[in-house]
């Protein structure tokens, strides 16, 4: 049974709420007050003192008195569902059009920088970079072009003054790339596999008047040489305003020999290394930067390795993440990496377990960073009183002392920093993190259900809020 007994205090309702089983006499009372002032205690206010016992199923308006001297009952619950129904239209209204979109858009950002981090930290274990003899290195049309040059000695420094002046202004760019072709479809092929389009572009070197060896990677030499070919060829009709000139001409053969050395060498340095059955190579694909941890192996031994003698890209790495810096890296131990594989493999999983720790580490800078810089710039792109950009940033400031606690707590971080920044004193807050509560313990909770339950749970909490137990 629930008795219920209200007495007029003042300003101020009281009811006396006691609870028991029918066969227990040690009643527990607790008496509810309504705070003076709000919308529940002016409400009860219109209501006749009344003393009455009831059964708690059966109480209905009928049941209690609706005029007093403070006015008309259900007018006064009418004005209050009016102003109650107001209060909620705006919270829903702000919360999906204003604090939804910003809170959207600053995960979006914290997951691209929590993506970048990641990547980062993948290449801090390195990757693995397979070495196999580039196509143009067996082609027997360039071969038969280049081995003559095989031993001829290499001019550190050449100068092309004279022949640059001609090229640039006699050439077109499109002359310049029919020159590289060689009317060899094996041939241009295999260049067109072996260059990228900047390699093509020879202007780079006829724009200098100097040409310096130690700066000419094999591709670029490729490129040369097969231009200044096109020229001994008369590819095309002005090549002979070059070859006629003597001192042009001279030039030429220089950059020929010189070139066409780099490539000679190159592709026998290259097939005899990957005809040794080394595993690792000491200086893979000239011209090219590769990330600290990384690690070139011969394709072919190392394809070997795996499928034959018990390797794994876990050992690799793990004997790569040995070494601080790769220029570092030890190649005299091989041999210890192709007879004890296991023990690298233990290695790279140290290595992941370090990384794991530091990506914990990150992940609260990266959320905490993201967040404070995404709503700055905001604030200050979407406002342009300097008071109110202030007042934003002063609130941003405060919201500092949310704390992050891992990903489960993201969604709510994220709707506390932003509505203490944009709505602070409303119950806009309290709304987006009940509703997040709920679908985060019932994810197939749909949309519209969340947001009904939790309008639900806030008004209670409203209506709680204005009574006070004693």
């Amino acid at each position: 049974m629930l008795t219920v007994r209200a007495a007029e205090l003042g300003t101020d309702m009281a009811f006396s709420l006691s609870t028991c089983c029918e066969n227990d006499h040690n009643q527990k009372r607790r008496t509810l007050y309504s705070k003076s002032g709000t919308p529940v205690n002016n409400a009860l206010l219109t209501l006749t003192p009344i003393e009455n016992t009831i059964n708690a199923k059966s109480i209905s308006d009928d049941s209690i008195a609706t005029k007093s001297s403070y006015g008309n009952h259900a007018d006064i619950q009418n004005q209050t569902a009016i102003k109650a129904s107001h209060t909620i239209a705006n919270i829903l209204n702000t919360a999906q059009n204003t604090i939804n979109p910003i809170c959207r858009e600053l995960r979006e950002a914290i997951t691209k920088a929590k993506e970048l981090a990641a990547a980062r930290r993948v290449n801090i274990i390195g990757n693995i970079i397979q070495v196999d003899v580039p196509a143009i290195f067996t082609n027997s049309t360039l071969t038969d072009m280049t081995e003559q040059y095989l031993n001829a000695s290499i001019d550190r420094f050449i100068k092309i003054t004279e022949l640059s002046v001609i090229l640039n202004n006699n050439f077109s760019d499109e002359e310049c790339r029919i020159l590289i072709q060689t009317n060899s479809s094996g041939l241009d092929q295999a260049v067109d596999a072996f260059l990228s389009t900047d390699d093509f572009n020879i202007r780079t070197m006829i724009n200098n008047t100097n040409f310096y060896v130690d700066e000419c990677a094999v591709n670029k030499a490729v490129s040369i040489f097969l231009f200044c070919m096109g020229i001994v060829n008369h590819r095309i009709e002005k090549a002979a305003m070059i070859t006629d000139d003597t001192v042009c001409n001279n030039m030429l053969k220089l950059l020929m020999a010189t070139t066409g050395a780099i490539i000679a060498r190159e592709r026998r340095k290259s097939i005899l290394a990957s005809k040794s059955g080394k595993l690792l190579c000491v200086d893979p694909n000239r011209g090219t930067y590769e990330p600290e941890g990384s690690i070139a192996v011969y394709g072919d031994a190392y394809r070997k390795w795996l499928k034959e003698k018990g390797g794994s890209p876990e050992a690799l790495l793990g004997f790569a993440s040995s070494f601080s810096r790769r220029q570092d890296m030890d190649y005299t131990r091989e041999n210890d990496l192709l007879e004890n594989p296991e023990k690298y493999v233990i290695r790279y999983k140290e290595k992941l377990s370090e990384l794991a720790n530091i990506a914990t580490m990150d992940d609260y800078a990266i959320v905490k960073d993201t967040t404070r810089t995404y709503i700055s710039r905001y604030i200050r792109e979407n406002n342009k009183d300097t008071a109110v950009v202030q007042r934003l940033q002063n609130n941003l400031s405060l919201a500092y002392e949310h704390e992050y606690y891992g990903e489960k707590n993201l969604s709510a971080y994220i709707i506390k920093m932003v509505c203490r920044t944009f709505t602070e004193g409303t119950t806009i807050k309290e709304f987006l993190l009940t509703m997040d509560n709920i679908l985060l313990h019932d994810p197939e909770t749909d949309i519209p259900t969340a947001r009904n339950l939790a309008v639900i749970q806030v008004v209670g909490k409203w209506i709680a809020s204005q009574l006070v137990v004693a």
